[in-house]
C-alpha cells in the first residue's frame, strides 16, 4: 500500500477532497447511492490508498460495492472477484458482503496472504441496514456516518472490499470458491462459539461450586484456568 507522487503529509487532505467529489459525482449521476454510504465506504479506506485513486474511479467503486450489498439474504455471505473497469487501475477487487462476526477480515486476508496475494487497499466499513424478505435493502442507518442515534445490534453486516494485483478469470474463480469455503468456515466456528464458550464458563462454575476430589486451592487455580 504504498502513495505514489503523493507527500505523505498531503495524502489526508487529497483523500478528503476525492471522497468529497465522489459524493458530489454520485448525487449527480446516481443518486439512489446514499450518501452516507459512499462516505462510509470511502472513509474506511485509509488515506494513503484513497488519495492516489481519481474521484471518477473511487466514485465507481463506492457505486460498486453499494450494488452488491444492496441484495442479500441474511445466513449468507455474497462474495464477488472481479477487475473493475478503470482508467487508472489495474486490479483485481475482492468484495464479500456478509452478516458481521468474528474472524472475518482476519481470516479472508489470511487466506490471501497464503497464496501470495499483496495487499493494495482495504475498506472494511460496518453496515447497518434493513431488508425485506428479498433481502434488498429498505433502510440504511445513516447513524453508521452521522452519529445520530445507537444502531440496532442484529442488522450489523460486514462489507470487506480489498485490491490485489490484476488477476486472469480462471484465478478470479479459483480465488472466489477458496473464499467462500473460508467465510463457510468463519460461520461455522462463530455458530460454535457462543455455546462452546458458555460449556466453558459452567465448567468454571463448577469447579468453584460443586464437590470434588480435589482440594479447594486446587480447584480455584482450575477455574481461574478456565475462566481465563
Amino acid at each position: 500500500m504504498n502513495i505514489q507522487g503523493i507527500a505523505a503529509g498531503d495524502s489526508d487532505f487529497v483523500a478528503a477532497a476525492h471522497l468529497a467529489q465522489a459524493v458530489e459525482i454520485l448525487g449527480r449521476d446516481a443518486p439512489d447511492v446514499p450518501a452516507a454510504f459512499v462516505r462510509l465506504f470511502l472513509g474506511s479506506i485509509a488515506s494513503e490508498d484513497l488519495a492516489p485513486l481519481s474521484a471518477a474511479s473511487a466514485a465507481v467503486l463506492a457505486q460498486g460495492a453499494w450494488n452488491h450489498a444492496f441484495v442479500r439474504h441474511r445466513g449468507m455471505a455474497d462474495v464477488r472477484v472481479f477487475n473493475p473497469d478503470l482508467p487508472d487501475l489495474a486490479v483485481t477487487v475482492i468484495e464479500a458482503v456478509n452478516d458481521d462476526m468474528a474472524f472475518l477480515f482476519d481470516s479472508l486476508a489470511g487466506a490471501l496472504a497464503d497464496r501470495g496475494l499483496h495487499l493494495k487497499l482495504v475498506a472494511h466499513p460496518i453496515l447497518h441496514v434493513e431488508r425485506d424478505a428479498d433481502g434488498n435493502v429498505i433502510g440504511l442507518e445513516e447513524s453508521i456516518a452521522e452519529g445520530a442515534k445507537k444502531p440496532a445490534a442484529d442488522n450489523r453486516e460486514s462489507l470487506i472490499h480489498m485490491h490485489v494485483a490484476a488477476m486472469g478469470e480462471a484465478e478470479r474463480a479459483q480465488l472466489k470458491s477458496a473464499i467462500e469455503e473460508v467465510l463457510a468456515d468463519v460461520r461455522a466456528v462463530n455458530e460454535d462459539f457462543g455455546p462452546m464458550r458458555k460449556q466453558v464458563r459452567s465448567l468454571g462454575k463448577a469447579f468453584r461450586k460443586d464437590k470434588w476430589v480435589y482440594e479447594d486451592d486446587a480447584r480455584e487455580e482450575a477455574a481461574d484456568l478456565v475462566e481465563w
